[in-house]
């Protein structure tokens, strides 16, 4: 819309945010995993797997920190500001929970005067608003071979878990799928807006895990039978799709999205 206030990357807030500042390191870490572990979960990147000594000395994490340095002072605060929500920003990157409420708003982004009415909503030519929505993690085109410290291209042999970069980048596998019908605007953007890709055919490697971190949960083997049923029981019932999709939309739960429904505007 011509405001120069825009931003083309919204990310975690920026340093001075308190005690958001911890979450910089996942950020970078995001990052480091994608050309410096290919063999998915089956490999680490933190420590060295003979010495355990720390790898950050290596390449592949001073590329990451050198990339997150450029983006946190060219990019703009997304979590604890509206910038997103009212359409400041083109692509936000942060652990999920901090978008939900976005895409949990009947309204999706949009600006609204001092009575509460919408004023602009981001739409194509036809008029159709362009809802949110997300899309896979960054990734590399290229690894560091641990054996040389040298920057290599993605092959299938090398990076087994890569996936070649379709020509209009891979949210057209999602729109594909068509889980709804708001997503014919996004396959128009994709068919008559999008250039196709300089990168396409090429192979592209992400982190083989849920890079923010996230909270995991077990079940001790050596536990009473009646104690594992317990806990076994509790983590059905909190993982069905009637107890977490509200847990889920509650944005003082705090909880990251993990299924589609989770995401869809209604009643939750």
């Amino acid at each position: 819309d011509g405001n120069e206030d825009d931003f083309g990357f919204c990310h975690f807030p920026r340093q001075g945010a308190g005690y958001w500042d911890w979450w910089w390191p996942e950020a970078v870490y995001s990052t480091w995993a994608t050309f410096d572990q290919t063999q998915g979960i089956g490999e680490g990147f933190f420590f060295d797997s003979e010495t355990m000594s720390p790898r950050t000395s290596d390449p592949g994490f001073k590329k990451a920190a050198e990339i997150w340095k450029t983006l946190w002072e060219h990019g703009a605060d997304g979590c604890i500001t509206d910038n997103f929500i009212s359409g400041r920003c083109a692509i936000g990157f942060s652990p999920p929970g901090c978008w939900k409420g976005i895409f949990l708003n009947p309204d999706g982004v949009h600006r609204k005067d001092a009575n509460g009415t919408i004023v602009w909503q981001p739409r194509l030519k036809s008029g159709d608003v362009v809802e949110p929505y997300r899309f896979r993690p960054f990734g590399s085109t290229g690894y560091y071979d641990r054996k040389t410290n040298e920057f290599k291209d993605c092959t299938e042999e090398a990076c087994p878990r890569a996936e070649p970069v379709p020509a209009k980048g891979h949210d057209d596998l999602i729109a594909e799928e068509k889980l709804t019908s708001s997503y014919a605007p996004r396959a128009q953007i994709l068919e008559e807006i999008l250039p196709p890709s300089p990168l396409t055919g090429k192979f592209v490697n992400r982190a083989p895990f849920y890079w923010s971190g996230g909270l995991g949960t077990l079940i001790r083997k050596s536990a009473d039978k009646v104690k594992k049923d317990f806990v076994w029981d509790f983590f059905v019932y909190t993982n069905s799709p009637a107890t977490s999709v509200y847990d889920v939309a509650n944005y003082a739960s705090w909880l990251d999205d993990w299924r589609f429904s989770q995401l869809f505007p209604g009643d939750k």
